[in-house]
């Protein structure tokens, strides 16, 4: 073959060489203006996931929310209204007393690394951020219910509540075989998260959300419990206590 075949061969070469090179900067120069990301595996660290984005822990991806105004909406409280329950008096009447003093403009409340046991339910207002130490650090466990059914901490007709970075014990033991829920939202509840909570050892749900409306719970750890997050309406109940807009979003 002539050298001038092999002078056009080698210059086709470089055009496409060029050209790939050229592609490959567009793309390069794309991504960073898109500020992609590399693809993580959330099915080790669901947490992972970006916002409005859930893991779908089968295949380690992280997917768009379908609908992602329909859970918790987010709420402020003033920074001032902050409150500290103090680790030597870790009980539940210490942590109940703590909560009825926020004001109705709303306050945060940090637990210390300690067990909190109590024999009643925890009951939480409107307008409430309670913060642990972390699953494992900041423990809430039932004892001695004086009757059943129990539930550790319940919100009934609330709105704006974030529970968030603990574990609560349900202790189903103590009740003597009667029903017992961790963590429960009911008669007309809206705006609620709850995320990184380990709960368990629940007759019934472990986390319930009924006739609650806008709630979102992620990044927690459901077990020993008869459901692990339960959620629906029913037709009819106390509409003294609260009303319902009749829509479940999870």
């Amino acid at each position: 073959m002539s050298s001038r075949f092999y002078r056009r061969i080698t210059m086709l070469l470089g055009l496409a060489i060029m050209a790939l090179f050229g592609a490959w900067m567009i793309a390069s120069v794309a991504h960073a203006e898109r500020g992609d990301t590399p693809q993580v595996d959330c099915s080790t660290d669901v947490t992972a996931c970006p916002a409005n984005e859930f893991c779908r822990i089968k295949t380690g991806e992280c997917l768009p929310l379908q609908h992602p105004d329909w859970g918790f909406q987010g709420f402020t409280v003033p920074d001032a209204n902050t409150y500290y329950l103090d680790a030597s008096d870790c009980n539940g009447s210490a942590l109940q007393s703590l909560i009825d003093s926020v004001p109705p403009e709303g306050g945060k409340i940090i637990l210390p690394a300690c067990t909190i046991e109590t024999p009643q339910d925890i009951v939480l207002k409107s307008n409430l951020i309670i913060e642990g130490a972390g699953m494992g650090q900041t423990i809430i466990r039932m004892t001695d219910y004086p009757s059943a059914p129990g539930t550790a901490m319940h919100g009934y007709g609330v709105h704006n509540v974030i529970v968030r970075e603990m574990t609560v014990d349900a202790n189903s033991d103590s009740a003597g075989g009667g029903d017992t829920m961790a963590v429960n939202f009911d008669y007309g509840c809206d705006n609620i998260l709850v995320e990184k909570v380990e709960a368990f050892d629940a007759n019934r749900q472990v986390f319930g959300f009924r006739n609650t409306s806008h709630f979102t719970a992620r990044f927690n750890d459901a077990t020993r419990g008869m459901h692990g997050v339960a959620a629906k309406i029913e037709t009819s109940y106390d509409s003294s206590v609260g009303t319902s807009d009749g829509l479940i979003y999870s």
